[in-house]
């Protein structure tokens, strides 16, 4: 958020996790950001952008409903506009999603779920290609103090040597649950897009893996390629 001005406006998915929702309506909004939140999945993103927009922000699957939206599709607006495109990837982590393959600008992660691994840390990614962005993120680190320390540098790093064989088992499982909590009768509805029927199905599976057999071979080169740049940064 310190990459905008006061009076910037963003297009802001609606159903975003609770701490970024709680950021923009009591941190952001007090320092004269504007914010337009709606369903980035159905609704009309174009149609929100104003002259002051400067930034679309999504989460996709969203959290908790997974809602999933077009990366490529938004990126496309994005750049006709001249916006930058922010991604909240963390329900799939690098391993599933890659949002910057797909046009983001920048991409951001809970280090402390599916990065981290094993609940002993907390961190958060923000990843971006666009050297300009970068070295504005990079002073902005240094100028706030938001890095992390040598030991949790090291915590990320174990953990996501092992992130792989995680995700393959719980996108295993979770094919399995959301199956089983179909049939039960006390069960209304199931969000999971690795349904067929959900309606971001097709979606998830141009724009990202998981929930199918797929080859690992790509995803363990993204991993190894992750941990070399973290190792370069550090």
């Amino acid at each position: 958020m310190e990459l905008f001005e006061p009076g910037d406006h963003l297009v802001v998915e609606s159903d975003l996790y609770g701490g970024s929702i709680r950021l923009f309506d009591n941190v952001s909004k007090k320092n004269h950001y504007e914010f337009t939140f709606l369903d980035c999945s159905n609704e009309d993103v174009e149609g929100a952008i104003r002259e002051n927009t400067k930034a679309i922000y999504i989460e996709t699957p969203t959290n908790p409903m997974m809602n999933v939206s077009d990366i490529s599709y938004i990126a496309g607006i994005a750049k006709k506009y001249h916006l930058l495109l922010i991604v909240d990837n963390t329900f799939l982590s690098p391993y599933f999603q890659n949002p910057l393959e797909l046009g983001a600008d920048i991409v951001i992660h809970s280090g402390t779920k599916f990065l981290g691994g094993h609940n002993d840390t907390l961190a958060g990614f923000v990843v971006t290609n666009n050297e300009e962005i970068k070295e504005r993120l990079r002073f902005l680190i240094k100028t706030t103090g938001a890095g992390l320390s040598p030991f949790d540098s090291w915590l990320l790093l174990r953990g996501i040597k092992t992130l792989g064989i995680r995700m393959e088992k719980s996108q295993e499982n979770a094919i399995q649950i959301a199956a089983w909590l179909k049939q039960q009768s006390c069960v209304k509805n199931v969000y999971y897009p690795g349904l067929p029927e959900h309606p971001g199905y097709e979606i998830m599976k141009k724009q990202a893996r998981g929930f199918q057999r797929i080859n690992v071979a790509a995803p363990r080169k993204i991993i190894t390629e992750c941990l070399e740049r973290i190792r370069g940064i550090l």
